[in-house]
């Protein structure tokens, strides 16, 4: 099977998804109440994927029809895609964060905070033919909501019941521009969703469009103030404690910075030449949405006036301030 399940607590199941190449569906994790469950992320919804995650439910005992809610923590396809399976099955209420709606709901805007324009034109050559969203329906899914489908809009601060736990939802942008986390302070808890960095994935990811490098620092300042002892993320596994994965994760972001601007000391470079430094070959071949990550990074030191850009080429510019929280 894809999956492999963990009894986190008596009424928490986490259904984990097995393989780290893309496509790599999003954990899904169930807290049971005396209604049925909650289903935190719903992974993705193709087939062969769905059903591996309908194997592990019949082993537990569990049919999809008993899940109740849908509890997202962001909305990308690889969290949202199997909703469209369980509605089969099931009516799930659906809560999302806020600022997540159009993306869910909107083809154009899901690209948008994937792999901007502006970073797909970077590649126009080697991209013709390729569509994102048609790519991200064939290795995800039917991951298209209707607006219709969500029950309430998930706001930063907002207690959410969810059987005997009541989690504060916290904005936490950068990878996503609506991302929450879950943080249950009484368990000492949080649901990290794909914010941290975890053994067995590429992660951290952003966009400058999904909030970008200042306000994923920001959100890692934040979560670091809170009391966890157990985080659960949407993929791979915390090898270490939740305080060395925060740190793990500012990290490798102020070093992928330093190897820009250290690349750029040497003399002017391309776009390609500093993304082949940020996301490797093998990397891009497999996911090109990686280059919106050195994007982000240019952005950023262009607006410090680190790094200037001047006829396809950046340059070393001259620094004016510092981000790093």
């Amino acid at each position: 099977m894809l999956h492999e399940t963990c009894t986190i607590t008596d009424d928490i199941l986490a259904i984990r998804f097995k393989p780290t190449d893309w496509p790599s569906s999003s954990h899904v994790y169930l807290i049971r109440d005396q209604d049925g469950f909650t289903m935190i992320d719903a992974g993705i919804g193709t087939d062969t994927i769905f059903s591996s995650v309908f194997g592990c439910l019949k082993k537990h005992g569990v049919h999809p029809s008993r899940i109740h809610t849908v509890l997202l923590t962001h909305a990308h396809t690889d969290h949202i895609g199997a909703i469209s399976q369980l509605k089969r099955v099931a009516s799930p209420r659906i809560l999302i964060p806020e600022l997540d709606v159009l993306e869910a709901t909107n083809t154009k805007w899901q690209e948008n905070f994937i792999m901007p324009r502006r970073v797909q034109s970077y590649y126009l050559e080697e991209l013709t033919g390729w569509n994102l969203v048609r790519h991200f329906f064939d290795t995800c899914g039917d991951w298209l909501l209707d607006s219709n489908d969500l029950s309430q809009r998930i706001k930063n601060g907002d207690e959410v019941r969810v059987g005997r736990y009541v989690f504060t939802a916290i904005h936490a942008p950068g990878h996503d521009i609506g991302e929450m986390v879950y943080w249950e302070p009484n368990q000492k808890m949080l649901f990290v969703g794909d914010l941290l960095r975890c053994s067995g994935t590429a992660l951290p990811w952003y966009s400058y469009t999904a909030g970008g490098i200042e306000a994923y620092l920001k959100s890692l300042t934040t979560i670091e103030k809170l009391n966890v002892e157990l985080a659960l993320p949407a993929h791979g596994v915390m090898d270490k404690d939740f305080e060395d994965s925060v740190s793990k994760t500012r990290n490798i972001i102020l070093g992928r910075e330093e190897a820009v601007l250290e690349a750029l000391s040497g003399g002017p470079k391309s776009f390609k030449e500093l993304d082949r430094i940020i996301c490797p070959e093998k990397l891009w071949r497999t996911c090109p949405w990686a280059s919106s990550i050195t994007d982000a990074h240019l952005l950023m030191l262009e607006r410090l006036g680190m790094v200037k850009e001047e006829d396809g080429y950046q340059f070393m510019g001259w620094p004016r301030s510092s981000y790093r929280i």
